[in-house]
């Protein structure tokens, strides 16, 4: 549909579509929500925490708008989302271009928060809890996530195997280069390239690394100081935790210098070897002794490693 190239005005578009019973209600929201513009428009192939905004936002507005498509809310922008962008800049007399420039972003923000009769500071509450529910299950450009810096180690260590992947730096932050390297490494697997890792992703980056670290002599491997994920590990966790394996190295690194830790299976299973090993370090270092790793043995565990590293770096 081209109305608003033939010239017809947001409120001649509802009533074509919807007839002329309709009442155009003034909202107390400010004429422009400032402030909240991700700095670049939003285009097909984006993808990122913007764009899962941008498709929450929309599908909002189809309870009011049918015309407006439900989509997907996945976090890539896709062409359906594209389609769904076109018909609202259509039906609010704006450039039918299918990108999310700043015009068009503050117009779905403004009709967002008209519709759902709130002011822009509590929807915002409200659109927060909703997008970490809808991202619980994947990571997307920019997060900020202990998760991303072992995404980030994971795709370092294939950049051994894959010459077409650049190393990055590891930290927490998922910004544009960590998309990048997502981007080449599922098309690497044959994946839809989106730049959004998703459970098949992790689990084929994990597997990969898995096959590496396993082959290879603890002496010849060193990892980066990893920050504590959230998730305590224990007893009976297994391979659906990548930690163990990282933490399985560690143990075994730092055995060497503690004959009191003994070494234990890499393998990543948490199994009753770890768990003394996990003991034994503990009451080595002034830790509660229960077994299980919790933020302050994984930071404790993290730190000697690393002194360790450099302590061995020094003598060679």
């Amino acid at each position: 549909v081209d109305l608003a190239n033939q010239g017809y005005t947001a409120e001649e578009i509802l009533k074509y579509y919807y007839g002329d019973d309709i009442y155009l209600l003034e909202s107390t929201a400010s004429e422009e929500i400032k402030g909240t513009f991700p700095g670049k428009p939003l285009s097909l192939g984006d993808s990122g925490v913007d764009v899962l905004r941008m498709q929450h936002s929309i599908n909002r507005l189809n309870d009011n708008f049918p015309l407006i498509p439900n989509i997907e809310i996945t976090g890539f922008y896709d062409e359906n989302t594209e389609n769904a962008v076109k018909v609202f800049q259509e039906v609010f007399g704006l450039p039918v271009t299918g990108i999310v420039d700043s015009e068009t972003w503050y117009k779905i923000r403004y009709i967002y928060v008209a519709v759902t009769d709130l002011d822009e500071l509590a929807s915002e509450g409200l659109l927060t809890e909703d997008l970490r529910q809808l991202y619980s299950n994947i990571v997307l450009e920019g997060g900020n996530l202990p998760i991303v810096a072992y995404i980030k180690l994971f795709l370092n260590i294939l950049s051994n195997k894959y010459d077409t992947l650049q190393p990055i730096e590891i930290n927490t932050f998922y910004g544009p280069e960590t998309s990048r390297a997502v981007r080449e490494y599922q098309n690497i697997m044959g994946l839809n390239p989106t730049g959004i890792v998703d459970q098949e992703t992790l689990n084929l980056l994990y597997n990969e690394v898995y096959s590496i670290l396993t082959s290879r002599p603890i002496e010849d491997i060193r990892l980066p100081l990893l920050p504590y994920s959230g998730v305590i590990l224990s007893e009976g966790m297994g391979l659906e935790y990548p930690r163990i394996l990282l933490l399985e190295i560690m143990l075994n690194s730092i055995s060497a210098m503690h004959p009191q830790i003994k070494p234990v299976e890499v393998g990543g299973i948490f199994n009753s070897n770890t768990t003394a090993a996990v003991i034994a370090f503990q009451g080595l270092y002034g830790l509660p002794v229960t077994g299980i790793v919790d933020e302050a043995t994984w930071n404790r565990l993290s730190q000697v490693y690393q002194s360790l590293l450099q302590t061995a770096s020094h003598i060679s």
